[in-house]
């Protein structure tokens, strides 16, 4: 967050202030701040397929709880889907629920294939299907919205 903060008033973030309306809808776009929580650490290949998960709680946990599950019993679980490369949770920090706000999501699931076919594959494994079995269990019904992507490093 630091980092962030020193970019305000600096000519490079005009620059971007000045170029982002070509491109996003800021009326329309959704800031998360998240703290990451790495679940699975392997070698990711250049041109990698990154699976983008954007989560919502169950109703009826509350944040503590759907976090705690989510990172300590569903984590470990999709952990083992033997295509994934690398996986890592961003949950939302908690002042985003201050003064009974709610975000518009709750978290970021991303997770590392070598490429779509290993998504493809990782899919009829035994273990996605036990992944998914948990879902219920912390994630509220109906479909989460996806980004399936590369990464295209622009910095290093």
């Amino acid at each position: 967050m630091d980092a962030l903060r020193a970019l305000r008033g600096t000519p490079e973030q005009a620059a971007v202030d000045a170029d982002e309306p070509r491109f996003i809808d800021k009326a329309t776009r959704t800031t998360l701040l998240t703290d990451e929580h790495v679940i699975k650490d392997a070698p990711v290949p250049a041109g990698a397929a990154k699976w983008v998960e954007f989560l919502t709680r169950r109703p009826d946990l509350t944040v503590e709880a759907f976090q705690r599950h989510w990172r300590e019993v569903h984590g470990p679980i999709a952990a083992r889907i033997p295509q994934i490369r690398r996986y890592v949770q961003s949950h939302v920090r908690p002042g985003a629920y201050a003064s009974g706000r709610t975000p518009r999501y709750d978290g970021v699931a991303i997770t590392w294939f070598d490429d779509t076919q290993a998504m493809r594959a990782s899919a009829a494994t035994a273990e996605y299907a036990t992944t998914r079995a948990d879902e219920t269990n912390f994630l509220a019904s109906g479909e989460a919205p996806v980004i399936i992507t590369r990464e295209h490093v622009i910095v290093k």
